[in-house]
């Protein structure tokens, strides 16, 4: 996963980042499901904790993981360019006890945080922060010149037949990041602009 801050008291009490739920890939493992099932059930009983932020995932997936006794490695990798190691440790299904590795990934390729315009050749995900709501994230793209989609992205997708994913990114986005201080995206370019956005540097995650 991505690394985070929030929740800060998760992140006081390890001396680590957490874990970031912008971008997070979770191993189709039977620890896995022990995991996300108590997640769900913190859903289920959050009113019973008032410090607990409506069906916020990142808040929950946190906590979660500190009930579970995570042990993270030292030192802990908490530079830019360093990954972070942990682990739990949960009973499964059968009663057996597996454990589950949690790695934070380098903020360098896999940065959160508030975005600025220019970045690291190495970056691969971009999540920047913004309210959340679809208007304001577009403006925060543009603001931070990494918005390729087009205005009718959603209508042009759904009414083009468009054989691969890398046919649907093309007929999806720009070749080079629109800026659109309203927070929307471009108009189509003209008919035969060259298309080079899949070799392009970066990838945002909102």
């Amino acid at each position: 996963a991505q690394r985070g801050t929030f929740p800060g008291d998760m992140r006081l009490k390890w001396g680590a980042d957490t874990v970031c739920m912008g971008f997070a890939l979770f191993a189709a493992r039977p620890q896995t499901k022990t995991l996300l099932d108590r997640l769900l059930v913190k859903f289920e009983t959050q009113d019973q904790d008032p410090t607990f932020p409506r069906y916020d995932d990142q808040w929950g997936i946190n906590h979660v993981i500190d009930e579970a006794g995570v042990v993270w490695a030292e030192p802990k990798g908490t530079g830019d360019d360093e990954v972070q190691e942990g682990y739990v440790t949960l009973t499964v299904q059968d009663g057996t006890s597996a454990r589950t590795n949690i790695t934070l990934l380098q903020m360098s390729a896999y940065y959160r945080g508030k975005c600025h315009g220019t970045y690291d050749s190495e970056t691969i995900i971009l999540h920047c922060h913004a309210d959340k709501h679809g208007v304001a994230k577009l403006t925060s793209l543009s603001a931070a010149n990494i918005l390729f989609l087009i205005r009718n992205w959603e209508s042009r997708l759904a009414n083009a037949s468009l054989p691969t994913f890398a046919a649907r990114v093309a007929a999806a986005s720009h070749d080079k990041p629109q800026r659109h201080t309203s927070g929307e995206p471009a108009s189509p370019p003209e008919p035969g602009t060259p298309r080079s956005f899949l070799r392009t540097s970066r990838l945002a995650a909102i």
